[in-house]
């Protein structure tokens, strides 16, 4: 990418699958859904910069919601992958309802999974963080916060994303946020453009989008109930919708070959 460089993950063969995963979190978070779809499919997972990254972006792009689709879009073109099954996750669903409304031409198929939408753009408990992060110093209070596991496991921080991910898995991808303030500046610039106007318009774009939509929902999920996803999945001409038990946010960690079953109907179908 031009002035910054995006890791990635690319293995398999056949139609192309990008996963877009949440913040703070990096490419590995779909670790364990990959092993079940590789054989069938090429798949691509990119570590956004969320907060997971290791190589910041120090201004070099806009980080936006807009902004970090069009990142994405670029990603696709560099790689001459279009147009390709999208697969989100967390505050990723986010910025792949953006590539679908802004970039609808390198997508040609979309699995949202529990993710930000609509009125909960960040969900309830991290309401105040869009905001927060503009406060000096609060930004680096979480990185050091970071450090302790128990903290990490905790409902304040990222103890309500897994019924099944440990703490030391939900504290791996954070090294370079806990230790780099570049990082934590690209994290502050994410997270500052969180704002559920910005889903709200999505929302409402999307009624644009005809391309096939799978909605696949954790049902355990305080952050993103299921309501949210029967909501979202109104506002898309083409889409079904679909519960899966015994999952939080993160299901492509918590209930991986279920996913994958569910991907992989919908995508050889198209």
């Amino acid at each position: 990418m031009d002035g910054f460089d995006l890791e990635y993950l690319d293995i398999g063969t056949g139609p192309v699958i990008l996963f877009l995963h949440g913040a703070l979190t990096d490419m590995h978070n779909w670790d364990k859904l990959i092993p079940f779809l590789q054989q069938n499919y090429r798949c691509i997972a990119p570590t956004l910069p969320l907060g997971g990254h290791r190589h910041a972006i120090c201004g070099a792009a806009d980080l936006s919601v807009k902004g970090v689709a069009r990142i994405i879009e670029a990603f696709i073109k560099a790689l001459k992958l279009a147009p390709v099954n999208v697969v989100a996750n967390d505050t990723g669903g986010v910025y792949a309802q953006m590539l679908a409304a802004e970039f609808d031409s390198s997508v040609r198929s979309l699995v949202l999974t529990n993710c930000d939408a609509l009125d909960v753009f960040p969900p309830k408990p991290f309401a105040t963080l869009p905001k927060a992060v503009n406060i000096p110093g609060y930004v680096r209070g979480m990185a050091m916060l970071f450090r302790f596991s128990t903290f990490i496991k905790s409902s304040i921080a990222m103890g309500l994303l897994s019924h099944s991910l440990s703490a030391y898995e939900l504290k791996r991808p954070l090294r370079s946020f806990v230790n780099a303030k570049d990082i934590q500046n690209d994290f502050k610039e994410v997270a500052g453009a969180w704002r559920n106007d910005v889903t709200q318009q999505l929302g409402t774009a999307l009624s644009s989008f005809t391309k096939p939509v799978k909605i696949v929902w954790g049902a355990d999920d305080v952050l993103f109930p299921v309501d949210l996803g029967q909501r979202l999945s109104t506002r898309f001409p083409n889409a079904s919708f679909e519960v899966v038990t015994n999952t939080r946010t993160y299901i492509q960690c918590d209930q991986p070959a279920k996913l994958a079953q569910h991907i992989t109907a919908f995508i050889s179908a198209l």
